[in-house]
């Protein structure tokens, strides 16, 4: 069964832009030349991610960095750990604070005693 993939650029490409895949793998390893490997007698498309990235400051010891593998060893060496940048770990909601009368708050934590003396730990 033949495969086709979509290369509209490419000088066998049908009215639609189609080609085969092994034309394609073979247009890609010529044109671009970073990214192909020859793996038997067949070319292959190479997909990786690279270890280097735009410059950029370590808040842990003031240093700039182009390499992610070196950038988080310094950070692993200081201590601290990578949070990225999700906003639910970097600035978590505050709780809710639920407001109870004294005698409210007494029965909960006399009924939390209750539960946890007798197994009735619900998480």
């Amino acid at each position: 069964m033949v495969t086709y993939v979509y290369r509209p650029d490419h000088p066998n490409a049908s009215s639609n832009g189609h080609i085969t895949k092994e034309e394609a793998l073979e247009w890609d390893y010529y044109n671009n030349p970073d990214n192909r490997a020859l793996i038997g007698n067949q070319l292959v498309q190479l997909n990786f991610i690279s270890d280097i990235m735009p410059e950029i400051r370590n808040m842990v010891n003031g240093k700039f960095y182009t390499s992610k593998a070196s950038f988080r060893q310094a950070t692993k060496a200081a201590g601290c750990i990578e949070v990225g940048n999700d906003s639910s770990i970097v600035n978590p909601k505050p709780r809710k604070r639920i407001e109870l009368s004294k005698k409210e708050r007494r029965e909960s934590i006399k009924k939390a005693i209750y539960d946890l003396k007798n197994g009735n730990n619900h998480k």
